[in-house]
């Protein structure tokens, strides 16, 4: 694999959400990163012709999954997300705590435990593309709303980004609400 091979796509979904596909031409691996709702996906996956391998949700919100189920049966992708939220989501192949790494093709994913808006929060660390996708932590010019845990546990969670990260990594997140 050659980070520079590799094309990532944002785009769209709902009113204000994100949706992310990275593919790796040489291995033929694409990966989503949650799904808000699934028609945006299959749409950028036909355009491409890109064949979904796998799925990475962030967090259990009905604005980050509720697309999951019809993307997976569409296009049978390995599903990946947080331990804490295993009876919640359903469609879940594996599940992952803080610091495990998990594999998606050649890429090597670090998950990064990032409560605060919700307790099973996780952000998706891939190293080899400096590039990691926050879900609902870490935003443009801020922070998602504090639901679930608290701002001590999201403070937490928001200097674990920057301790962990390096200062070039590229940042994907779930919403942007900025102009």
């Amino acid at each position: 694999m050659s980070a520079s091979n590799v094309e990532i796509r944002q785009f769209s979904c709902l009113s204000d959400n994100y949706g992310v596909l990275i593919h790796d031409p040489d291995s033929g691996t694409t990966i989503a990163i949650d799904v808000p709702d699934a028609a945006p996906y299959l749409a950028v996956l036909e355009e491409t012709g890109w064949k979904l391998t796998d799925i990475l949700i962030t967090h259990h919100h009905w604005d980050h999954v509720q697309g999951l189920s019809e993307l997976k049966q569409k296009t049978m992708a390995t599903v990946t997300g947080p331990e804490r939220s295993r009876e919640v989501i359903s469609g879940l192949d594996k599940t992952v705590e803080d610091d495990d790494d998990i594999l998606a093709g050649p890429f090597e994913i670090k998950a990064i435990a990032t409560p605060g808006h919700t307790l099973d929060q996780i952000s998706w660390y891939i190293p080899s593309l400096k590039v990691a996708h926050t879900g609902d932590t870490l935003f443009s010019l801020g922070c998602g709303r504090v639901f679930e845990g608290d701002m001590a546990m999201m403070w937490a969670s928001m200097d674990k980004l920057a301790r962990l990260l390096p200062g070039d990594t590229r940042i994907y997140c779930g919403h942007e609400y900025t102009l």
